[in-house]
C-alpha cells in the first residue's frame, strides 16, 4: 500500500513554513522555511529525510515562495501521488470559523471579510490558500484556525464590558490565539496520562506568549483577547495595559492611535523593559551577569505569568497539570523556576534536576512528588496538529 501524505503551510507576514507528514506514522518527510520574504536576502531552506538543502530566492513574494515549495513537492513523485490534504494555518477565524474548515471560493470570501481582524497575518494566510488551490485543484485545502480551540470559552470569560450592541455588530469579544498549540498540548497530556478530560493550564511562551485554562479538555479562558496584544508581557508586545494610555500618549506625543498600537506590538514588552533585546537567551545572560534592566524585564515577565496561572484556578477549581511549552517554555529552566517561585501558596515544588534537564524524563514532569499539582514541560508541535486536523476534516 502506498503512503498517504499531508502538506502543512504556515504563511506569515515575512516567512512561509512548510512540512509534509506521512499520515500513518505522523513523521515529517519534509520540513522547511522561506524567510525574509520581499527582501534581497530571502532564502529557502528545507530538510528531506537526512539531507538539508537551501538556496536564495531574492525578493520573492509569498506567492513566489509558495511556488518554489510546490515545485519541491511536485518533484517528489511519491508525495505528489499520495498527497491527500493541505492544511493551512489561519490566525483569525472571527465569529464564523469555529473549527477546521474545507476551503471553497465562498469560504475564501468570508476569510477576506474578516482580514481586518488580523491584518498582518490573515491576508498572507489567504494568499497561501489561493496559491495551493490553483496548484492542487483536486486536493482538499483545509483552514485550521488559531482561534478555533477557544470557541468553547463561555460568555462570562469572552465578553467585554462595553456596549453590547456595538460589540455584537463588530464581533468584539475574546477570541484567543495559540489555539493550535494549546490544543496539541491538551491532546498530548491525554496520550501520556490517559486522562480523557483533563483540567490543565497550558503556558505557551515564545516571542508571543499566552496561557490557556483547559477544563475537561476544552478551552475555558485564555490570556490573549480580541487581538494577540492582550495578556502576558511578551517579546515585543506590552500585554495587558490600561487602554487610557493610548489616548494619553496620543496627546503627549502627538502621534496617531495606529502608531501607538504599532509601538505596543513591536517596540514594547521585554525589548522595551530590558533595553537590550526581546531574545530571552540574551536577557538570561544579562540577568545572570547582574544587569538591572534585564532582571526587571524577566521578573515582570514571570510575575505576569504567575498571576494568570493563579487566576485560572477560578474557572478550573482543580488542576491536573501545569504545562510549559513554546520556545521559552520548553528551554528556559530559569523562567520556569522563577514563575513557580511565585506560586508556593499552591504547594508547587520543582525538581531542580528535572527542571534543568527541561523535563527530558519519560513523563516530562519537572515537579517533585510532593507538588500539589504536577508541572510538565512538553514540546509543542503546531504543524503536526494542523496535519491531524486537516486529515480528519470532512467538510
Amino acid at each position: 500500500m502506498s503512503s498517504k501524505y499531508v502538506l502543512v503551510i504556515n504563511c506569515g507576514s515575512s516567512s512561509v513554513k512548510f512540512a509534509v507528514f506521512e499520515i500513518n506514522s505522523e513523521h515529517h518527510i519534509y520540513h522547511g522555511l522561506v524567510d525574509n520574504i520581499n527582501t534581497d536576502s530571502c532564502h529557502l531552506s528545507f530538510s528531506h529525510q537526512n539531507s538539508i538543502e537551501g538556496y536564495h530566492i531574492p525578493n520573492a513574494t509569498i506567492e513566489e515562495a509558495l511556488k518554489k515549495i510546490i515545485a519541491i513537492i511536485k518533484n517528489d513523485s511519491a508525495v505528489k501521488k499520495g498527497l491527500t490534504a493541505i492544511g493551512h494555518r489561519v490566525v483569525h477565524g472571527g465569529l464564523h470559523f469555529k473549527k477546521a474548515t474545507k476551503i471553497d471560493q465562498n469560504n475564501i470570501l468570508k476569510l477576506k471579510e474578516i482580514s481586518s481582524l488580523a491584518p498582518l497575518h490573515n491576508p498572507s494566510n489567504i494568499a497561501g490558500i489561493e496559491t495551493c488551490l490553483t496548484a492542487f485543484p483536486k486536493i482538499k485545502n483545509i483552514a485550521v484556525f488559531d482561534t478555533a480551540f477557544h470557541s468553547s470559552i463561555p460568555e462570562i470569560a469572552a465578553t467585554y464590558a462595553i456596549d453590547r450592541d456595538i460589540a455584537t455588530k463588530y464581533g468584539i469579544k475574546k477570541y484567543g490565539f495559540h489555539g493550535i498549540s494549546h490544543n496539541f498540548i491538551s491532546q498530548k497530556f491525554t496520550e501520556i496520562t490517559q486522562n480523557m478530560k483533563p483540567n490543565l493550564i497550558s503556558i505557551h511562551l515564545g516571542n508571543g506568549a499566552s496561557i490557556c485554562a483547559i477544563k475537561a479538555g476544552e478551552s475555558v479562558d485564555t490570556s490573549m483577547g480580541f487581538t494577540p496584544l492582550a495578556g502576558l508581557v511578551m517579546g515585543t508586545r506590552s500585554g495587558d495595559i490600561d487602554p487610557g494610555i493610548h489616548q494619553y500618549l496620543a496627546s503627549k506625543l502627538n502621534i496617531s492611535l495606529a502608531e501607538i498600537t504599532d509601538t505596543l506590538n513591536k517596540r514594547s514588552g521585554l525589548r522595551a523593559l530590558s533595553r537590550i533585546s526581546h531574545d530571552m537567551r540574551k536577557l538570561e545572560a544579562a540577568y545572570v551577569a547582574g544587569d538591572k534592566d534585564a532582571k526587571l524585564a524577566i521578573d515582570i515577565f514571570c510575575y505576569s505569568i504567575a498571576k494568570y496561572i493563579a487566576s485560572y484556578m477560578v474557572p478550573l477549581q482543580n488542576c491536573d497539570g501545569i504545562i510549559f511549552t513554546g520556545g521559552i517554555g520548553e528551554n528556559s529552566a530559569l523562567i520556569r523556576f522563577l514563575v513557580i517561585q511565585h506560586l508556593k501558596f499552591l504547594s508547587l515544588n520543582i525538581s531542580e534536576k528535572d527542571n534543568n534537564h527541561n523535563g527530558a524524563c519519560s513523563n516530562h514532569i519537572i515537579s517533585q512528588e510532593t507538588s500539589a499539582i504536577p508541572v510538565y514541560v512538553f514540546k509543542t508541535n503546531e504543524e503536526l496538529m494542523i496535519a491531524k486536523l486537516a486529515v480528519n476534516c470532512k467538510k
